[in-house]
């Protein structure tokens, strides 16, 4: 978890850290505390709806943010 935030000049504070990270290596989201099952899905449907091309990175960046 160290690496991979200084990977994206990230300031690890607590674990667990979740890197949201597309297929390409951007960076969508940085996540502090678990991941509850509501957000997983989430994820996965906003994942799943790039890789499609349904929505653009800008904007699952955006609905991420959330």
């Amino acid at each position: 978890a160290i690496g991979a935030a200084a990977a994206f000049a990230i300031e690890l504070i607590a674990l667990p850290f979740t890197l949201i990270v597309s297929a390409d290596c951007r960076l969508l989201n940085a996540h502090v505390g678990e991941v509850d099952e509501g957000e997983a899905d989430e994820i996965i449907r906003i994942m799943n709806a790039i890789e499609t091309g349904q929505m653009d990175f800008e904007t699952a960046t955006a609905a991420l943010a959330k």
